[in-house]
């Protein structure tokens, strides 16, 4: 018998499965290491168990894409409030350092370097950076970079203005930390979940996101 656990909020979880992940790039571990964190974030969205009684139970490895490791982190973080090894890894970075990925153009490697190299560690930070020219000397950068960085910067403040983030080419919604397609709206990440959303039609333009009509 195992003792049944209070219910226990998803995006929570999968929130800080996604913050670690993301902090592992910065660190620059490899891929396969960082997506598995990302594959068990959908895999906890997408559930459609109790997760509380999943870690009671200590069945967390029985969901595909669950390791081990993984699931003690989980089970840690459910049942303490905190993941140590997200926690460490916290403590070398500014508050506001993983602002600098949801910046289209702008990869790990790249806020690594920018933050290494500048001590940029949030987007006004970076906005501060690119606007005194500072980036365009940075090997690996230069003057168009720069240029595509002060567009991307515009995007990723609206996207942080509705309370979502972006990720590569996914809309990430606060709610349910679940990833839309920013070509299609597809639900790329956790399909059932929150599936019902309206999509529409949208262009960039100087770094804004325009509606040009539904879907």
């Amino acid at each position: 018998m195992f003792q049944r656990m209070q219910s226990v909020d998803k995006s929570v979880v999968v929130k800080a499965l996604r913050e670690l992940g993301a902090y592992l790039q910065l660190n620059g571990e490899n891929a396969f290491k960082v997506r598995a964190y990302d594959l068990a974030a959908e895999r906890i969205a997408g559930l459609s168990d109790d997760l509380g009684a999943l870690v009671a139970a200590q069945k967390l490895t029985s969901l595909p894409g669950i390791g081990e490791s993984i699931a003690k982190k989980i089970e840690e973080f459910v049942t303490t409030g905190t993941m140590t090894t997200l926690e460490e890894v916290k403590r070398k970075y500014p508050p506001k350092i993983l602002e600098l990925l949801t910046v289209p153009d702008l990869g790990p490697k790249k806020a690594k370097a920018l933050f290494d190299q500048l001590g940029v560690g949030s987007l006004d930070e970076l906005d501060q950076a690119l606007r005194a020219q500072k980036v365009r000397a940075l090997k690996g950068f230069g003057e168009k970079t720069e240029e595509k960085l002060l567009n991307g910067l515009q995007v990723a403040r609206r996207a942080a203005s509705t309370g979502g983030r972006l990720e590569d080419n996914l809309v990430i919604c606060p709610c349910h930390e679940v990833g839309f397609d920013l070509d299609t709206g597809a639900n790329a990440t956790s399909p059932g979940v929150c599936d019902d959303q309206p999509a529409f039609k949208t262009e960039i333009e100087q770094g804004q996101v325009v509606v040009i009509g539904f879907e």
